[in-house]
């Protein structure tokens, strides 16, 4: 299984609280602008400040750009209409209509080829991270596709009560207010950022 070299939830997102929301009401109906400008100035903000830390993670600088593509929808995903990047990502498409969420190579297609004069290296986002079978399906379809290197940021981790494993988690993140400093990029970790 080849997978993502890195995994850097933006934050956590408690199911029922205000980012899991807004990163429902970005895309599904009732759409709201509010949800939409909160998610697109914290991209952006943790994009800009740990693009170095990013970086050092992909083994050099990011030469591309990816989204997770939807398995539910068509067309360009609301995340890259959201960060206005739709014309700079990877092409792709999902490619089975029930991914179950489960790790499956042949989840994601592209017709994307690393370029053989340059080594490739993806930024690859997502919204939510669930159980990231997606996310790392489609890690796997890049990294074939000659990646030579992944490192996948999600704008929020989902974590929920009816999960058991989630609670230790909830009850350590539920009074930390939301930092953008924070990174959890493992050269970020190692600072101490």
């Amino acid at each position: 299984m080849i997978l993502a070299d890195a995994v850097v939830p933006i934050a956590y997102c408690a199911k029922g609280g205000q980012h899991y929301e807004d990163l429902k009401r970005y895309k599904n109906p009732p759409i709201t602008p509010l949800a939409k400008a909160r998610l697109r100035a914290i991209t952006e903000s943790f994009l800009r400040r740990h693009r170095h830390c990013l970086s050092a993670a992909a083994g050099g600088n990011i030469t591309h750009l990816a989204v997770v593509p939807s398995t539910k929808r068509s067309g360009v995903h609301p995340l890259a209409k959201l960060l206005g990047i739709q014309d700079s990502i990877i092409s792709a498409m999902g490619s089975l209509a029930d991914h179950s969420r489960v790790f499956r190579p042949d989840a994601f297609s592209t017709s994307w080829r690393a370029p053989e004069d340059q080594t490739a290296r993806v930024l690859l986002l997502d919204d939510t991270w669930t159980t990231g079978s997606s996310m790392q399906s489609f890690a796997h379809t890049l990294k074939k596709a000659g990646a030579a290197a992944v490192v996948a940021v999600v704008l929020g981790r989902l974590l929920s009560q009816d999960y058991g494993p989630s609670h230790k988690l909830l009850a350590t993140v539920a009074d930390k207010p939301f930092n953008v400093d924070k990174c959890a990029a493992p050269q970020c970790i190692a600072k101490g950022a």
